[in-house]
């Protein structure tokens, strides 16, 4: 027993040394810009983590230096990680290429405002409205600036031009006016400030600062001194959102539909306050709401298909998308669906060896080999037939199983599984069945049994609470069967480190007791440990390569009392590879 602490030790320091060396080490190179571009917008609007969502575009700059969206994205990340000079210096040479492109003049203009040079701001605004005359957030984009700019004149000037150019756009024209007196409130009485530049303290403290409760502070008292300025509730409900208070900020958003009942802003924030929150039934509502409100804008289209794949439905995410085909003409729709097509390969092949050797127990090392093909259905999920050949006990056999993972709406997913086998180094027959229900806060919780026959039957029920954290995914599974003496009973408690969105592509850390009937080396065993002990501890590494080849490695060891009193070692080494296609 004293080997225990030592081993585990050794296998707990071995999974920190992989998990550094190779969490970031995803196989990007083969990416196309596009692919890189939603990585990118991911890892800054959703980890805020802008230092790899500029290396990501830098990658997708390299192969396509010319694309100007991934350039004006680019300058996007520099601002909210205040790099001004070389944000300007991105939107400079966007707007070099493509003098008109919108997303670079309104990032520049951004760019100038947040940082307070206002007169620069006027210029970029400027700019916008000679290429889009007729668009109307460009002169409320340019007055927003002159007021800041504390240029009375020209402020009142350009707010009664808009009075008269956009009167028939009645929500607008109130907007411009409310931001021109609330900036008149401060000129008339200096000691107060604007809500404007309150939204800029609450940006400032938010995005910079990442003090969200400041944030809110300031947002709440703008709000409350302009309370039909719609950016201000658009700001406030983000804020919310990301303070995980989404009933709170689903009430700004729904304030602000009131009086547009269509706002894409606001039925973007309702539907990033539920999908964040789990609550993927409300979402994909928002999203059906915004296609019928939108039915020529591709970002809720995008959005159904992320429910879609959030529900372990990610062929439904595929063929949404692909049915609406002129949808596909923007490019992150597009990108979306070739990095769904790419992770949902529907097919897999794959072969595997493990080496299992002991100090006391048996003389000879058990083989184990497997061959593996697996395909996906929309009915039944993933499908996966498996033949196993085992030499152990001086005997050779072999098993052949299949098994799927069939959705159940509005529940989870179901795991259905059947082996079968001649040999008696096998079980003969083993029949299981799980129920998987994903519970709010990203739990998800399974309750099922096993049916295994040898010389007698053996049943045995399993139960299991899990968690997604962050990018990581914790379990906690137990098996328990009855029988007329004494129970058996098995517990593990595992940690999967994803690397990346690939559910291939992890590190997974486990430790328990008993013996899992899922486990093909150790079940023959299942019957023998009701009145004795084990404990065991593994680690699988699975790395997925260009999106299609996937290498395995798994080293275990147990630690058994295989009769009373009596311990010894057992000690398991796999390796794997699998292709998709």
């Amino acid at each position: 027993m004293q080997l225990l602490p030592k081993i585990i030790k050794n296998l707990v320091l071995l999974a920190l040394f992989l998990f550094i060396h190779v969490k970031i080490t995803v196989a990007q190179e083969d990416l196309s810009s596009d692919s890189l571009m939603v990585l990118a917008k991911k890892e800054a609007y959703t980890h805020n983590n802008y230092p790899a969502a500029i290396t990501l575009l830098k990658k997708a700059l390299i192969k396509s230096p010319t694309y100007t969206d991934v350039r004006a994205l680019l300058g996007r990340i520099y601002t909210f990680s205040d790099q001004i000079d070389s944000a300007q210096m991105a939107y400079d040479m966007v707007l070099k290429q493509e003098p008109n492109h919108l997303d670079a003049i309104n990032g520049l203009y951004d760019l100038y405002y947040w940082n307070n040079f206002y007169k620069q701001a006027v210029k970029a605004a400027d700019m916008g409205i000679q290429f889009y005359p007729d668009s109307s957030s460009f002169y409320l984009k340019k007055l927003k600036a002159l007021l800041l700019e504390n240029d009375i004149a020209a402020s009142s000037k350009l707010n009664n031009d808009i009075q008269d150019r956009f009167k028939s756009d009645k929500v607008f024209v109130q907007s411009a006016a409310l931001a021109y007196q609330e900036r008149k409130k401060v000129w008339d009485n200096p000691v107060t400030l604007s809500s404007d530049s309150l939204m800029i303290l609450a940006k400032k403290e938010a995005y910079t600062n990442n003090n969200y409760p400041k944030a809110i502070a300031y947002m709440k008292q703008a709000v409350k001194q302009s309370p039909d300025y719609k950016d201000l509730r658009i700001l406030l409900g983000r804020l919310y959102t990301f303070s995980d208070q989404t009933d709170s900020a689903k009430n700004e958003f729904q304030k602000v539909l009131l009086k547009q009942y269509d706002d894409i802003d606001a039925l973007s924030g309702i539907y990033d306050a539920d999908y964040w929150a789990d609550r993927y039934d409300l979402a994909l509502k928002t999203a059906e709401l915004g296609i019928n409100y939108h039915p020529d804008t591709a970002l809720f289209y995008i959005r159904k298909a992320k429910v879609f794949n959030a529900q372990f439905k990610p062929f439904d995410a595929i063929d949404f998308l692909e049915s609406n085909p002129s949808i596909l003409k923007d490019s992150l729709a597009r990108a979306y669906l070739d990095d769904l097509k790419l992770t949902n390969l529907r097919n897999r092949i794959g072969i595997s060896y493990e080496y299992v050797d002991f100090d006391k127990r048996f003389d000879e090392p058990w083989h184990f080999a497997t061959i593996s093909y697996g395909y996906r259905s929309k009915k039944l999920g993933r499908v996966n037939t498996r033949f196993y050949y085992a030499n152990r006990f001086d005997s050779e056999g072999l098993q052949g199983e299949i098994e799927a993972y069939p959705s159940l709406k509005n529940v989870g997913y179901q795991y259905i599984g059947i082996a079968i086998s001649e040999s008696p180094i096998f079980p003969r027959f083993r029949a299981g069945y799980s129920l998987f229900a994903s519970l709010p806060k990203s739990y998800e919780a399974e309750i099922g049994f096993r049916y295994l026959r040898f010389s007698e039957n053996t049943f045995l029920f399993t139960g299991a609470i899990g968690k997604y954290l962050g990018n990581n995914f914790y379990n906690i599974r137990s098996f328990i069967s009855p029988g007329e003496t004494a129970w058996s009973y098995s517990f593990t408690a595992s940690a999967r480190l994803f690397f990346s969105d690939d559910m291939d592509d992890f590190l997974n850390i486990a430790a328990g007791t008993g013996v899992s009937p899922d486990d093909p080396v150790r079940v023959l065993f299942i019957n023998s440990f009701a009145n004795l002990k084990s404990y065991k501890a593994a680690i699988s590494y699975n790395r997925v390569l260009k999106r299609k080849h996937m290498l395995g490695l798994d080293i275990s060891w147990v630690n058994e009392e295989y009769s009373t009193d009596t311990w010894g070692n057992q000690f398991s080494f796999g390796i794997g590879y699998s292709r998709r296609f």
